[in-house]
């Protein structure tokens, strides 16, 4: 089983936080045509959340925070890295991704940059409609959150060429007005 992922977890160092056993070089670049990736999830910051909160330099909160999330769109393949995964990552990634729910998107993943099949079942954390972005006027995205993001993406371009340039062009990334320095507090 893969989780394909497209988010924090391109970044190897994000990933291992949660799954500090993983081989990130057993990790498989490739894209899921027909998606891409954006900014429309939001984390509820106004403190109904147990496991984090964010605050802006001056202690004040932000009322929601974007995550990324993919959605369906004909002109777009997102990049993302395929991880293998037993039963008990899964567990771990469900509580890591739980604004998120798991949609298994077998078939649908190319390996890049080879373009073919990737076997086995595949899953992809799509954000819960509870966490529509749309629901929270005002949610701002964290740099630091992007940063982790691009990271991630220009890790994977040493092993798949190009893999960096992909990422950047099947993003919609939010309006610079709307990207700002957080603090993340762990709870």
């Amino acid at each position: 089983m893969h989780v394909f992922a497209y988010g924090s977890l391109l970044n190897p160092g994000s990933l291992r936080a949660t799954l500090p056993h993983l081989r990130i070089e057993a990790c498989r670049p490739a894209r899921l045509p027909g998606y891409v990736r954006c900014f429309d999830v939001a984390f509820p910051n106004e403190g109904s959340q147990p496991d984090k909160r964010y605050e802006f330099p001056d202690g004040s909160r932000p009322p929601g925070v974007l995550l990324g999330n993919i959605r369906p769109s004909q002109h777009y393949a997102v990049s993302g890295v395929c991880i293998p995964i037993d039963d008990g990552d899964l567990d771990l990634l469900k509580d890591r991704e739980r604004r998120y729910d798991p949609v298994d998107i077998t078939g649908c993943v190319l390996t890049y940059p080879s373009g073919s099949a990737l076997t086995g079942r595949v899953l992809a954390f799509v954000g819960k409609p509870k966490f529509a972005a749309a629901r929270f006027p005002g949610a701002v995205v964290s740099r630091a959150y992007l940063d982790v993001i691009i990271a991630g993406a220009k890790h994977w371009d040493s092993v798949a060429p190009e893999f960096y340039h992909l990422t950047m062009g099947c993003t919609e990334f939010p309006p610079p007005g709307s990207i700002a320095d957080l603090e993340r507090i762990n709870l």
